[in-house]
């Protein structure tokens, strides 16, 4: 993949920005931590659930990763390369439902991992969704980063 904000070069064989097409995954209501699907995250606009309490949301590794991005797109992923993925708290309990962010093996976490309850009378402060950037920084390597 070539840079994914320009569209595809035609002359690189490179193809342009992935563009989620498959619906939103519901997680369901967690019982206890998960760990990400690395094609869920590539293909999927958002991803959600009700985490019934704290619950941590582990990435997968940054090979999975870069392996899901290169069996959706079909072609060899770059350094710079990269894709979007929405994680939503739908908790409903207005207790305390933060939903973390952890770094598998090979990502780094850049911002803030936590994705906040949107319960209106306990985290007012918050949307209740997560917008995140994976981005490819090595052969085995990625950053995921908080961009809303």
């Amino acid at each position: 993949m070539a840079n994914l904000m320009y569209g595809q070069n035609k002359a690189d064989g490179r193809v342009g920005q992935v563009t989620n097409k498959a619906k939103a995954v519901n997680l369901g209501t967690l019982g206890d931590n998960v760990t990400l699907d690395a094609t869920e995250m590539v293909t999927a606009p958002a991803i959600y659930c009700d985490p019934a309490g704290a619950r941590n949301a582990t990435t997968p590794t940054a090979a999975l990763l870069i392996s899901a991005m290169e069996t959706y797109t079909g072609c060899n992923a770059n350094v710079g390369d990269g894709f979007e993925f929405s994680l939503i708290n739908a908790g409903t309990s207005g207790a305390d439902e933060t939903i973390t962010v952890v770094a598998g093996t090979g990502i780094t976490l850049i911002g803030a991992p936590e994705v906040e309850n949107p319960d209106n009378t306990h985290d007012a402060f918050s949307s209740g969704s997560g917008l995140f950037r994976v981005q490819m920084t090595g052969a085995a390597a990625c950053d995921v980063i908080r961009l809303a």
